[in-house]
């Protein structure tokens, strides 16, 4: 009797012993830091279009009246990393993914909903050299009118029918005089136009928007800027 007690102790001790070490396995894996070797960065084709840090600012003329102008800056930046542990189910790659968030603020419309989020955000079936994402613009602060679109890698795929952007890539235009490269046209759906925001906006690579026009039909181009990536 007392054998079959020792032995069922060891056993009972060793279990403990052994689900520790497999149970613990998720946790250890989930503190598991973001490092370079497995963090899945965001397309840097839409970092270079749609994100800037603090310092970046832009200022706009109306093409209506060009006495009257506009600035946008950023007035919120905020760069991370999310562990990802589920993305593989044996735990051999997990991956951390990176996060970029920012808010643009306008001194002639210093008013919601002219504070304008965007961020990038990854799906978790991505892994390095394969992102799937979005990019979201917003209504700050909260988010619950929005407007995105889905990429695959530097594939870019128009979510209209789902309160989303349709877009169009430009190679060169020349706006106000002014010649530009590498351009994508927003092109809002009539969901966001009814609230307020935007019908059209131009962005620029390196630069960011450089026209836009309102709901009002008021149009405006870039004038001048500084960005900072």
């Amino acid at each position: 009797m007392k054998t079959i007690t020792k032995m069922a102790t060891l056993a009972f001790a060793f279990g403990i012993a052994l689900f520790n070490l497999t149970g613990c396995s998720d946790k250890l894996q989930d503190d598991k830091p973001c490092v370079e070797s497995n963090t899945v960065k965001q397309v840097q084709l839409f970092k270079d279009i749609y994100i800037y840090k603090p310092g970046s600012w832009w200022i706009y003329q109306n093409l209506s009246d060009t006495n009257i102008t506009d600035s946008f800056w950023v007035s919120r930046y905020i760069e991370g990393f999310e562990n990802n542990t589920v993305q593989n189910h044996d735990y051999s790659e997990p991956y951390c993914f990176e996060t970029l968030d920012m808010q643009l603020q306008s001194s002639l419309h210093n008013m919601p909903p002219y504070f304008i989020g965007r961020s990038l955000s990854l799906y978790t079936i991505s892994s390095p050299g394969q992102q799937h994402g979005e990019v979201t613009d917003y209504y700050y602060p909260n988010k619950s009118w929005c407007t995105f679109f889905t990429y695959s890698k530097e594939i870019m795929t128009s979510q209209k029918n789902a309160s989303g952007l349709a877009f169009r890539k430009i190679q060169d235009t020349i706006i106000n005089n002014v010649a530009y490269s590498d351009l994508v046209v927003y092109f809002y759906p009539d969901i966001i136009k009814e609230i307020g925001w935007y019908k059209e906006i131009i962005f620029a690579k390196h630069i960011g928007p450089v026209y836009f026009e309102e709901v009002n039909g008021s149009r405006w181009s870039l004038i001048r800027y500084n960005v900072v990536q």
